[in-house]
């Protein structure tokens, strides 16, 4: 069976959604992205390809697929098309003049009277009603001081979570310590910096002598796929990613500062002189944690407790 896309772009203006629709060359015919699935593709790679090769748009700040697919016969055969969504910063349309001559953003009635096809119509209603009740692949972000249990959280909410993926960040720490966390991958500090010169981090933070970041396509890869990301990362890096993504969920965890300390003591690898300068910094995150979606204590004992919550809101948001 042949598989096709339809891609809805739109933009979020004054907080309500804008749909892209475009008006094919020497006809009457408005419409927005569609494009049919290449040998070796998968439908959310081909939704992509189309938007950037007839918008000239390669970035997203949000994207998902409408949960079901059609089903459609033209002439003999029968076609399986998916329905996207993307969501697209503010920038310039380079329009593939072979595809459109012409382009508006207008909100869902007016986009809905303008279009040609019914099935354009009823899949703009579709993908509006997915935006209203939030229904799209969300980016979960721990963020929390020193000592905190964010890696412990994380990992107890992998193990009891489907359809979320962690992802992973980069450090340049080579050696291997006690409390070195799973889901980083170490590079080297060339290989790091390479990486930022080239626009490929969304985030970097400097902290304890050594740098960590997060790649844009770790993240997007996620969420391309349909699944939740997850991820543990300063309130610098979650501003960040609220900056580029319009679908990040923040989660703080914070901790008394006599379990912080007991927390970073029981790791090893640390002198009184660190402990004091991570307890300092654990001052100023709580401090600013109200810029947080939600916070929570994660109590010496009470691991559980914390997964628990973290859980609860992941399927809130979902």
């Amino acid at each position: 069976m042949k598989q096709k896309i339809s891609a809805i772009v739109y933009k979020i203006k004054d907080g309500k959604p804008y749909y892209f629709v475009g008006k094919v060359p020497d006809s009457s015919i408005w419409k927005y992205v569609t494009g049919k699935v290449e040998k070796g593709e998968k439908p959310f790679e081909a939704a992509r390809r189309e938007i950037g090769e007839e918008l000239g748009i390669y970035e997203f700040r949000n994207f998902f697929s409408l949960r079901k697919s059609f089903v459609f016969e033209s002439g003999h055969e029968k076609i399986r098309e998916y329905i996207f969504a993307q969501e697209i910063p503010k920038t310039k349309i380079k329009l593939e003049k072979r595809e459109f001559s012409q382009y508006k953003f207008l909100p869902l009635e007016k986009a809905q009277e303008l279009v040609y096809f019914d099935s354009h119509k009823r899949c703009l209603r579709l993908v509006d009603m997915a935006l209203k009740e939030q229904n799209y692949p969300k980016i979960f972000v721990i963020s929390g001081p020193s000592g905190s249990g964010k890696g412990s959280v994380l990992a107890g909410v992998l193990k009891r979570v489907r359809n979320i993926k962690r992802v992973k960040t980069l450090m340049t720490r080579q050696p291997l310590r006690k409390d070195d966390k799973a889901g980083r991958q170490r590079v080297s500090v060339k290989e790091f910096f390479n990486l930022d010169c080239a626009g490929k981090l969304i985030e970097k933070n400097f902290y304890a002598g050594y740098w960590y970041g997060t790649p844009a396509d770790s993240i997007e890869k996620i969420i391309e796929s349909g699944k939740n990301a997850i991820l543990e990362i300063d309130l610098n890096g979650m501003k960040a990613l609220k900056k580029k993504y319009s679908n990040v969920v923040s989660i703080f965890l914070k901790a008394n500062f006599e379990d912080l300390r007991k927390r970073i003591k029981s790791r090893g690898g640390c002198t009184e002189e660190e402990i004091q300068k991570r307890l300092s910094i654990a001052k100023k995150e709580i401090a600013e944690s109200k810029i947080c979606d939600y916070i929570i204590l994660n109590k010496q004992g009470q691991l559980d407790k914390a997964i628990d919550q973290v859980i609860k809101i992941i399927k809130r948001e979902k």
